[in-house]
């Protein structure tokens, strides 16, 4: 059984992207492969921390049932009342055990006047019908590939869609899992925020691995310019020009060309939108 280096697992909304504002669960990834990006705002992820925190809520620790107890194969310590941590590396199994727990605990209740219990599927696990999907982020969660081809049937088996955020330059990764992906938010990264100018051809092979699965962003910042907008517009559009881009302003900065790169993307590409950080604007996780 293999195991992985993750940072965190939490419950929010997406902020980011054509999926922006839909409830998910997320499990942030230690470890990247760049680490160089201007506007990062996972930088914690970037090296392997001693724990995994847990933040999903449960509506008491202290009333953790024995099942579960037994069932995990590592140690799980208390933080207050709400919170616990986990020894890394974990495996699927800690992942797996955590996620039953919070959806019993907390999605109990039958919705009112359903005529059965929506949380509880015909398997008898617990439903993820109060979930879009499961995002899978970082860091970048590619690089503990082979943990994700055991991590996600495991994932699949409790009803959750899944939701790769990728900063797009490992195809190889991607193409040993995409057929179990159900949606990829893939990055583009420009040259004047990275330093780095060899990620256009991997990006260019990522997208088509990618399939019909992915949207792409593309963040701006003050040093980003047209030519890079259009470059990113023409790699999109040389795969599929219905492939969705999202412009998305770096947060805490104005940017007065928005609409200008917006012009120039679309002429290549037919879904060219700009929709900003909305976790950021809402001050969450």
């Amino acid at each position: 059984m293999r195991s992985a280096w993750v940072a965190e697992i939490f419950d929010s909304i997406q902020g980011e992207g054509i999926y922006a504002g839909v409830r998910q669960i997320f499990i942030r990834f230690s470890g990247c492969n760049l680490r160089r990006c201007d506007y990062c705002d996972s930088r914690l992820s970037w090296k392997r921390q001693e724990y995994c925190i847990n933040k999903l809520q449960i509506t008491d620790c202290k009333s953790l049932r024995p099942s579960f107890q037994r069932a995990r194969p590592r140690p799980i310590v208390l933080i207050g009342r709400e919170r616990l941590k986990l020894k890394n590396p974990i495996s699927s199994k800690d992942i797996v055990a955590v996620l039953k727990e919070y959806l019993t605990f907390n999605f109990s209740a039958p919705y009112s006047g359903a005529r059965s219990r929506p949380d509880i599927n015909r398997g008898g696990q617990p439903s993820t019908f109060h979930y879009h999907s499961i995002s899978l982020t970082g860091g970048e969660p590619l690089l503990q590939a082979d943990f994700l081809k055991e991590l996600i049937p495991d994932l699949k088996g409790l009803g959750f869609r899944i939701y790769l955020e990728t900063n797009g330059t490992l195809p190889a990764a991607l193409r040993g899992i995409i057929k179990n992906v159900d949606f990829v938010a893939m990055d583009i990264k420009f040259p004047s925020a990275t330093g780095r100018r060899d990620l256009w051809e991997k990006h260019r092979r990522f997208l088509r691995a990618a399939g019909n699965r992915v949207f792409v962003k593309v963040v701006v910042t003050g040093r980003t310019t047209a030519r890079e907008i259009e470059k990113a517009a023409l790699l999109v559009a040389g795969v599929d020009r219905k492939i969705p881009l999202v412009i998305q302003p770096a947060s805490g900065q104005r940017h007065k060309d928005l609409f200008e790169f917006q012009r120039i993307a679309g002429h290549s590409l037919e879904d060219v939108r700009i929709i900003p950080q909305f976790h950021k604007i809402l001050g969450i996780n």
